[in-house]
């Protein structure tokens, strides 16, 4: 991920692969300062605009070799109602590579920086969001640049900021945790679905063949999918296939 990448960028890309369903708030914490967005809803945006001043928040638009320093730990929080917590941190930066050993074949990169997400085991959907990880490796993202950027560091707020920006295409990711499996709770099966009802305060998941016959209805069934959103709100599995 190039340090000019945007945090509107990173925030569209955790929508992506982990989190969107419904198109709800999010924001980052960063050092006690948040940043907010109010989804892709542009018209909603422009109503809440003045909300998020109110409250003291800034704005996604600002890259994130501005904000953020090599090693620092941040969070992100997507839904203010279901809220899916993730806690992140800068994995390292880089400095510019020759373009035959670019991990990108668009030629050499240079300020490329890794944010690493990744979730627990609890992936129970009654359970609190916040999801942290286990093993230490990325779930979520791990990222490289595609194209130059404007320096082999990142940048701590406070200084010039640099234009920043918003395609989330700018983040590569790396590498990604096995989706874990889960047991049907009738009969040992793998199971392919969740009852986001029953799953508040008991295990619910159940094979295909199990999730029919299950006593909520299998309308009400959702997908068990490799994502700590997995069974909450609407969220039936990633964006960005």
């Amino acid at each position: 991920m190039p340090v000019d990448t945007s945090l509107e960028a990173l925030d569209g890309f955790l929508r992506a692969i982990w989190l969107e369903c419904c198109g709800h708030m999010s924001q980052f914490e960063i050092r006690r300062t948040r940043y907010s967005s109010a989804g892709p809803d542009q018209m909603l945006a422009g109503s809440l605009a003045g909300i998020f001043d109110d409250f003291g928040d800034e704005s996604m638009d600002v890259a994130v070799g501005d904000v953020l320093a090599q090693g620092e730990a941040f969070q992100h929080e997507y839904d203010m109602g279901t809220t899916t917590e993730l806690e992140l941190k800068v994995a390292g930066c880089w400095p510019a590579v020759s373009s035959s050993h670019a991990l990108s074949s668009r030629g050499s990169s240079s300020g490329t920086a890794s944010t690493g997400a990744a979730s627990s085991g609890d992936a129970s959907p009654g359970a609190a969001s916040r999801r942290t990880a286990s093993s230490g490796a990325l779930s979520a993202g791990a990222a490289s640049s595609r194209a130059a950027s404007d320096g082999p560091r990142l940048r701590i707020a406070g200084k010039r900021r640099r234009r920043a920006r918003h395609d989330p295409k700018t983040i590569l990711l790396l590498a990604r945790n096995d989706p874990h499996r889960f047991d049907c709770v009738n009969c040992g099966a793998e199971a392919v679905k969740l009852c986001p009802q029953c799953g508040w305060n008991e295990p619910a998941w159940y094979c295909s063949q199990c999730g029919r016959k299950h006593q909520c209805g299998h309308e009400f069934m959702m997908p068990i999918v490799n994502s700590p959103r997995m069974g909450m709100c609407a969220y039936v599995g990633e964006h960005d296939r």
